[in-house]
């Protein structure tokens, strides 16, 4: 949060209690972020963000009658649900930091109105749980989980090497299935990439 001019709300946190535990954290998760937050969001809701990590896909690659082995879980944001989530060495993306997709647009995920805590209907920021396989085989499919904007054409991702791409709506679902994992093997050409 320093990085992102969010010292003073850093400063607030027990990171020992609950991303929303009664008090500070809760304060601090009910925050919105504009840097989290897409100017093209139609929905509002206390602590907003409209990006998510990125841990996979369910996309059925062409001529395959399932998604490739462990893809739903083989992007660069993966979780034990018994050890929380972790960080991976470079040496685990071997697709390359600049084929592989670390963070995409999912906006308007939450509800403009919802019930108090525990929050289960909005995505907010501050919650561990800020991450999603690419369900749909095309970006912006609101009816999926997966990446999607209120843009014409397309939605914005950050590739792991830091670049950020605005992805066509239309782009081959093979390609997309192969930036949202780690390991794949796939191998991009320059106009793919």
């Amino acid at each position: 949060m320093p990085y992102i001019e969010e010292q003073v709300l850093a400063s607030t946190i027990n990171y020992k209690a609950a991303w929303n535990g009664p008090g500070a954290n809760a304060l601090a998760s009910d925050h919105t972020i504009p840097l989290y937050t897409c100017p093209s969001g139609a929905v509002t809701y206390a602590g907003k963000q409209d990006y998510g990590g990125i841990y996979g896909t369910h996309i059925i690659p062409s001529g395959a009658l399932a998604p490739a082995a462990n893809a739903s879980s083989n992007g660069i944001m993966v979780a034990a649900l018994s050890a929380g989530r972790w960080g991976l060495p470079r040496s685990q993306i071997t697709d390359g930091l600049s084929n592989t997709l670390l963070i995409g647009e999912a906006v308007d995920r939450g509800h403009a109105v919802e019930t108090p805590a525990p929050y289960d209907n909005n995505i907010r920021w501050a919650w561990g749980t800020n991450t999603f396989a690419q369900n749909a085989s095309f970006v912006n499919i609101f009816t999926e989980q997966g990446m999607r904007s209120n843009h014409i054409g397309g939605a914005y991702a950050s590739f792991a090497d830091g670049r950020c791409k605005f992805l066509n709506d239309t782009m081959n679902p093979d390609v997309l299935a192969a930036i949202c994992t780690r390991n794949g093997g796939e191998t991009l050409t320059a106009e793919q990439n």
